[in-house]
Parts: C-alpha cells; sequence; structure tokens
C-alpha cells in the first residue's frame, strides 16, 4: 500500500508505504507526485515506512520508478524517512552527503520531529 498527502498550504508531501504497492497505486502515486511538483516546484517530502514486502513496488514498474528519480532527482529538497527498519535508516543516512537534497532519517517515535524538521526547512 502507498498513499500520498499533501499537506495543504506546503510543498511538503507525506507518503506513506506499507507491506506491498500494486501497479495501480504505484500509477497514483506518480500521478500524484508529479501534480504536486507541477503546483509548488520543489518539494519536501516525508516518507513513513511500514514492513515492506519485496520487491515493495512489482518488478514491472521498477524501470518506471528509477526514471522518475532520475528526471525529478532536482524537484525534491528535503526527505525525511521514518522507519522502524535499522536499516533503512541507514540507508537514508548514507544517502545524505550523496544528494543535492537533504535527507534525515528518525524513528517512529520521531514522526513530529521529522514533520518539524521538514516545516523549518529552507
Amino acid at each position: 500500500m502507498i498513499s500520498v498527502m499533501p499537506v495543504e498550504g506546503t510543498n511538503i508531501i507525506e507518503l506513506q508505504i506499507d507491506g506491498a504497492v500494486s501497479e495501480k497505486e504505484f500509477e497514483e502515486a506518480v500521478l500524484q507526485i508529479q501534480t504536486a511538483i507541477k503546483t509548488h516546484g520543489k518539494l519536501r517530502v516525508l516518507k513513513q515506512i511500514g514492513k515492506l514486502h519485496l520487491p515493495p513496488i512489482p518488478w514491472s514498474k521498477m524501470w518506471e520508478d528509477l526514471r522518475f528519480g532520475m528526471k525529478h532527482f532536482g524537484d525534491f529538497t528535503h526527505v525525511a524517512v521514518v522507519a522502524e527498519q535499522d536499516w533503512i535508516r541507514g540507508w537514508a543516512k548514507a544517502w545524505d552527503p550523496l544528494l543535492k537534497m537533504h535527507v534525515k532519517a528518525f524513528k517512529p517515535d520521531e514522526l513530529a520531529a521529522a514533520r518539524q524538521w521538514l516545516r523549518e526547512a529552507e
């Protein structure tokens, strides 16, 4: 399951990802994110990651996901990753110095801090 929730009055979107993502859910999420990019230009993103199935998105959408990421790489300024899994938070921390965008990892009990970090980001 994936859901995309724009935070009204901001350029922040919240993504919740849990379990497996269907092709239809993936396509709808991409459209919502593209619409938010057209509306706001640059986005700040909160990713709440639950338990993931492997692969988390259908194999048929892997290439599309990669192309979307490459095309919109500069459209994200800040990404807060909220996850219970140490490996996901570690992955987010590892990418931060390598990317143009700022990436910060949070534990689930730090959700309010993740939201505040995005609100205060410039």
